[in-house]
Parts: structure tokens; sequence; C-alpha cells
């Protein structure tokens, strides 16, 4: 049984839908990639994000590695909030250690409500294959509010809770790799916690945030934090839009205004599954395609002039993504392969435009079957776009309910 609620008409709802839509509008006219004029360098020419080989074989995943204070360029967030940047300890998908990077915020005020401050890891959905869109960069050199979700992280921080922002695809730019994203992001909040700045600590309330990409980033953290950090006191996840069969999602925007989606996924299934032969499969078109994204985010023109192209054009034979190895990888990639322990809100459009409203429907129906409390919200109106932004009030205050220790809504049928 699916619930539609109804979009709360309060101050701070009205305030944060229009500021999201603002910032749609704006990000979608956005020059990614490092920006010009811009004299820090990327993140992968920065040593800041280096780390030696001795210290990740010996100091556990969620360590603190480096930090340093930055500035962030959104005034509304640099005025309420401290802002560092951690580089932590974490692992790849095949457990291998990495260093990975986060922004955390702490507001500047103390937190008035009861015990620990809470933390909100919210998950950006930036959907890049190179380091110039890394929240970590953009956060302190981007002063247009589209580019960061502004209006969420001045949200969460008017609530009082420190909000970490990781650069969860981790050092290679895995777009859509779940099982690199999930770790990347419960050891950023593990970092922030051992950071030990502002009042969180190992008893802070957790919440996990993000919306399409950064959905995929968040669900596939709920479910590894009971193996994978079974100490961190997770109480509610928010996921919105979710891809959560990203072949599937590749398979309906092909060939439409998102099909330069398909490539940026592949580019990053090249990158983390060498043996899928991917490469191999690619026509001279093809690999000048791939050559072009090395380094893309998704509005670069090398992306957005893939629009209404089809896989089928940078490949020797069709029918790429159903080749046994490849075929095999996207199965590994989908979510609904563990039961999160805490409540899920999750919200999408019935004609999403995106993600398949039948692939996030089987993702609600396997959490259900396993026992955990979904809060499942669906749109008849919306898109894929709209949502993100007409629901984000909703989603804040029924995290704010979870902090405040009120049992969630279960819609899973009885």
């Amino acid at each position: 049984m699916h619930r539609i609620r109804p979009l709360a008409v309060s101050g701070l709802a009205v305030a944060l839908i229009l500021s999201l839509a603002s910032c749609s509008r704006a990000s979608s006219q956005l020059s990614t990639g490092c920006r010009a004029g811009v004299s820090a360098p990327c993140p992968d020419q920065d040593p800041f994000y280096d780390a030696s080989a001795k210290a990740l074989k010996t100091r556990p995943h969620g360590a603190v590695l480096k930090q340093r204070s930055v500035f962030v360029a959104v005034s509304q967030v640099s005025s309420l909030a401290q802002a560092s940047l951690v580089l932590y300890a974490s692992t790849d998908r095949q457990g291998h250690p990495i260093a990975a990077s986060t922004v955390v915020l702490t507001p500047k005020q103390p937190y008035a409500g009861q015990g620990s401050r809470p933390i909100l890891s919210y998950q950006l959905a930036y959907d890049s294959l190179g380091t110039g869109c890394e929240p970590s960069y953009t956060l302190q050199h981007s002063s247009n509010p589209g580019l960061v979700n502004s209006p969420v992280l001045v949200a969460a921080l008017q609530q009082g809770w420190t909000v970490v922002v990781p650069d969860y695809e981790g050092p290679q730019a895995l777009f859509a790799i779940g099982p690199q994203e999930g770790r990347a992001v419960l050891d950023g909040i593990l970092a922030a916690e051992n950071a030990g700045s502002g009042g969180v600590d190992r008893s802070s309330p957790v919440m996990m945030w993000g919306y399409s990409g950064g959905a995929l980033g968040s669900a596939w953290a709920s479910e590894m934090q009971p193996t994978y950090a079974p100490k961190l006191n997770v109480v509610a996840v928010a996921e919105g839009g979710v891809p959560a069969d990203v072949k599937s999602t590749i398979e309906e925007v092909d060939g439409g205004q998102y099909s330069y989606l398909g490539p940026l996924v592949l580019v990053a299934v090249a990158r983390a599954y060498p043996n899928a032969g991917i490469i191999e499969a690619l026509n001279d078109k093809g690999k000048q395609v791939f050559k072009s994204l090395q380094q893309a985010c998704p509005m670069d023109p090398a992306s957005t002039q893939l629009a209404n192209h089809s896989l089928r054009e940078y490949t020797k034979q069709p029918g790429l993504l159903n080749t046994p190895k490849v075929a095999a990888v996207f199965r590994q990639l989908r979510l609904g392969q563990a039961a999160p322990h805490s409540p899920v809100y999750n919200y999408e459009a019935v004609h999403d435009g995106v993600v398949p409203f039948s692939s996030n429907q089987t993702l609600v129906h396997y959490y259900c079957s396993k026992g955990v409390v979904v809060d499942h919200v669906v749109s008849d109106t919306g898109d894929h776009v709209s949502v993100g932004a007409d629901y984000a009030a909703s989603v804040l205050e029924w995290l704010v309910t979870r902090v405040e220790g009120v049992p969630s809504p279960n819609t899973c049928p009885k």
C-alpha cells in the first residue's frame, strides 16, 4: 500500500521548495569540472587528498587521516557552520584500502536538543567521472547554490545537526558503483564521529539522505551498515528517485533526454570492472565518446551532446548490457541485497522519466518482506526533477521526528 502525502505548506517548506526549484534550474546551466578562474587545484591535483600506503594499511576504515578548515563559498551555509575537509580511511568494492574525503559542517550554535548532536550524511547527486564536481571541491569553490543543494544544507544546519557531505564515489570517481559508494558514505560518518568536533560521538543519532544518484549511495550505505559499520546509531534513511536497478535505468533513458547517463555509468563500470569487456565492445565512435568522458560531469558539453542518442551507436554489436559479463556486473550493482536495520522514507514519482517505477517498487517490496519499516510515498503528478524539490520539506519533517524518537509510519502491507 502506497501513501500519497500532500506537501506541507509551512514557511520552511515554501522556502525550501522555491530555493530547490531555483537551484535545479541554475544547475542545468552550469559549466562543470574544475572552475575557470579558480586558483585551487582539482582534488586529484591537491596533495591533501593523498595518503601513504602505510597509513591506509594500518588505520581502520573511518579513521581520520588528515583534516583542515575550509571556507564554504555559499554564504547561507558559511554563516551557520564551521567547515572542515576530512580525509579518511575507507575501502573500495573489493575491500582494498583507499582514502576518501568529505566536508563536515558543524553548526556554530550549540545543539539545543537532548543527547549528542545528530549527524546527517547528505549525499549530493554529483554523478561525476572526474574530481572537479566532487562536493568537497564545489562547496569551497562554487558560489552557485544549484551545485551544492544549499537549501537542504541550510535547513539541516538550522536544526542543529552536523552535516557530512562525502565524495562518496571515491578517488576514482566511480559513479553508480554502489558497493564503493556505500562504504564511502559509512566511513565518512565514522570519520566525522572520530573527528569529534561539535558534540558528535558514537551515540549521535545518524541520518542518511540522498536523491537520485545521491539516493543510490544512501541506499547502498543503509544495506551495508549492519555488517560494515554496525556501531553507527542509524535512526533514519531517506531515499528518493532511487535507481535501484542501474541497468534498467540505463535502458529507461536510452535514446532520450537523459541518455547521456548510460555512457557515464559504463565508463565507471569499465574502471571498476575492467574484465567486463566493455572497452573491447566499443566501436570507433564509442571509443571517442569514452575518451571524452573521462573527467566529465553531467552538464558538461561532453555529456549533454549525448542526449537523444542510443548506446547501440557506440558498440560493435547491439545488446551490450545483456552480454554475460556485463549483465553479471549489473546484477552486483542492483539494490535489494540486504535489509537495512533503520526505518526508510522512500519517495518516487510514478512517471519519473529517469528511474523505472517498477524497479523501485521491487526494492520497496523486498524491504517490506524483510521486516524493514518503510514509509513509501508516491507522487502521481511529479517527475524525477520535480519530486526531488517538492518532497524535500516532507523529508526534513520525517527526519526531525525520527531524531525525536517518534516511530516512523509503516506503509508496508500488513
